[in-house]
């Protein structure tokens, strides 16, 4: 009989109690392994045990509360919250940072490193955070953020009293660094902190406590601040071990290369995720790939968190056959839907090896699935499924439950009578205790996200199995309407990605007044990049051939009636997310130019 709510088939495990908070949770006083690596730095070769990331955590920290014992000033009604702002790509230092911040109970605000002065004014006045933490290379963009918002009103008079520190060693910090000090600068001796091991959570409210503030990508709005909870990181987890590749203590180690400030929720799974299964985590700056491949070789990785884009590098790179990636025996993909045929090439071609000797034959490419407001991973595929169930996002961790709705929140009955074996498709919506606690100062954008009963809309649009795998099709607002009926383009995307001549790929819905209907269009790296098809001719070939390729695999509405276009790269989020409002800008620009285009593919296509 058909049902509208599913839940996990595994077991919830034993939860936290409510009086722990993150730090206590992922570092214990009584800690296993203390002498283990806890974080190595791949580019400088800078390390922390376990029992010494722990330790510099608690000085950092009490330096932290001895610093700021006011609440930020848009803490008023919040519980008079301190909050520090973290401005910095990837480093050693980053989760050093992070978990100082929690043991003193100072939110820590996580900004995107690749923002601008304008982007970051708008995550800063929303925090009004009492605390900086910046990257000297980043310090020139929060200056004139700073200077920006110190002369938006009479009451911008906080942004004068915020604390500057940087997130390097005080060996990295420049002379002529204006008198900004490095974090070490705020280290309290040792002793200092035999005692005070930590803030305890506040009796009345336990682990509901707002830890981090991360901000969502802001596609249809200005970014939101998204408060997660020490109860929601502690218990993904937990949960996430359930179906997460098992990690053994002393053998295996992950690569920490996404970015840990809010993307792919890599504060959880770079940063927390690692202490608790007690392997180490082997950080880079960013994906670079000869540093991403030499580090997998020399530190003999096992397990890579990666997003889309670097597994079509890893495809199609020739440089990848000089580096032994052996050891590898799980690549995680999150952020964007992978497609089957990407998979298998990727997986043809590492599990084969290089010139350095055989890969792994049993090497697995899997999928996660998750949101910001989700807390990480709310679904993920299981190892031993990974052939079984290419594409799919996964099934749900334990404890959460999940349903489909149409575009007016009904719940879609679940229902596998269909050639596909899969349900109806609908959005996908999450209810559990990994769903973050609401929209910072946003109350009216909190409601607007929930439907009665708890339940977070996700926006994305999904599929299930009858085993419980899910299948992300697409974002609800990026479905292309063809004449009444959806194109999801990841569908294409991942299709496009089998083509021999294709690098990479994005597909958007373009309008066509004459037909009042959108037409698919893919905006296509070819292979071997824009320059090596300058000739005309030989690009028109191209062209058609794609789309001619394309119409003989797919179903009719699914034809790229839009033609296809050649560009240099297709525009992705630091996560590998494709921005497609970005092609749709790009769309604009060419759009008259190809107007005679649309009408010469809707001619071809006609007599196929």
């Amino acid at each position: 009989m058909p049902q509208t709510i599913l839940t996990s088939s595994y077991p919830t495990p034993p939860l936290p109690p409510r009086t722990t908070s993150l730090f206590h949770f992922f570092l214990p006083r009584n800690l296993d392994r203390p002498s283990d690596h806890a974080f190595v730095a791949a580019d400088t070769g800078v390390s922390y045990t376990r029992q010494q990331f722990r330790t510099n955590a608690l000085r950092l920290g009490a330096g932290i509360k001895n610093l700021s014992p006011s609440p930020s000033p848009s803490s008023k009604g919040k519980g008079k919250k301190r909050l520090a702002l973290v401005f910095s790509p990837n480093s050693i230092h980053y989760p050093l940072l992070f978990f100082a911040l929690q043991s003193s109970l100072t939110i820590a605000s996580l900004a995107n490193a690749s923002y601008t002065p304008k982007e970051l004014c708008h995550q800063l006045r929303d925090g009004k955070p009492s605390i900086l933490f910046v990257h000297p290379a980043l310090w020139p963009i929060a200056k004139e953020a700073l200077k920006i918002l110190s002369g938006e009103s009479a009451e911008a008079g906080w942004v004068r009293e915020i604390k500057v520190f940087y997130t390097v060693p005080k060996k990295e910090v420049l002379k002529e660094s204006g008198g900004i000090k490095s974090f070490e600068e705020l280290y309290v001796d040792e002793s200092e902190v035999q005692e005070w091991d930590g803030d305890a959570l506040p009796e009345e409210s336990g682990d509901d406590e707002t830890a981090v503030l991360c901000y969502s990508s802001g596609t249809t709005a200005a970014p939101k601040g998204v408060e997660t909870t020490h109860r929601n990181l502690s218990h993904v987890s937990v949960k996430a071990m359930t179906l997460l590749m098992k990690l053994e203590p002393g053998v295996d180690k992950v690569i920490g290369v996404l970015p840990m400030f809010r993307e792919y929720r890599s504060e959880e799974i770079l940063v927390c995720f690692p202490l608790v299964v007690k392997i180490p985590c082997v950080t880079l700056p960013k994906f670079e790939p000869v540093l991403f491949l030499q580090t997998v070789e020399k530190y003999r990785i096992t397990w890579a968190l990666i997003v889309p884009p670097i597994l079509v590098i890893l495809a199609n790179l020739p440089m990848v056959d000089d580096y032994d990636l052996s050891s590898l025996r799980s690549l995680m993909s999150g952020a964007a839907p992978l497609g089957e045929g990407l998979t298998r090439k990727a997986l043809a071609r590492l599990r084969k090896g290089g010139k350095k000797g055989p890969g792994n034959p049993d090497l697995m490419i899997v999928q996660g699935y998750g949101l910001t407001e989700t807390t990480a991973p709310c679904m993920a595929t299981k190892v031993e499924h990974g052939l079984t169930k290419i594409g799919s996002a996964g099934q749900l961790i334990p404890g959460t439950e999940a349903k489909l709705v149409d575009i007016d929140g009904n719940a879609i009955p679940i229902d596998f009578d269909r050639p596909s074996k899969r349900s109806q498709a609908g959005e996908f919506c999450l209810r559990g205790t990994t769903v973050m606690k609401g929209y910072w100062n946003n109350p009216e954008a909190t409601k607007g996200t929930f439907l009665e009963g708890g339940w977070y809309r996700t926006g994305d649009i999904a599929e299930v199995d009858q085993d419980g795998s899910f299948f992300i099709v697409d974002r609800l607002k990026e479905l292309i309407k063809y004449k009444g009926f959806q194109v999801p383009p990841a569908d294409l995307e991942a299709l496009l990605l089998t083509h021999p001549k294709v690098d990479d790929v994005g597909v958007i819905g373009i309008m066509s007044e004459e037909q009042a209907t959108e037409l698919p269009r893919a905006y296509v790296v070819p292979q071997g990049g824009l320059a090596k098809w300058q000739d005309g001719a030989a690009r028109k070939r191209l062209e058609e051939e794609i789309v001619k390729w394309v119409a003989g695999q797919v179903a009719n509405h699914k034809r790229l009636r839009g033609g296809v276009v050649f560009i240099e790269a297709i525009p992705k989020s630091p996560a590998g997310k494709i921005l497609r409002r970005q092609l749709r800008e790009q769309a604009k620009v060419d759009g008259q130019d190809k107007s005679n285009a649309y009408n010469s593919t809707e001619q071809k296509l006609a007599k196929m």
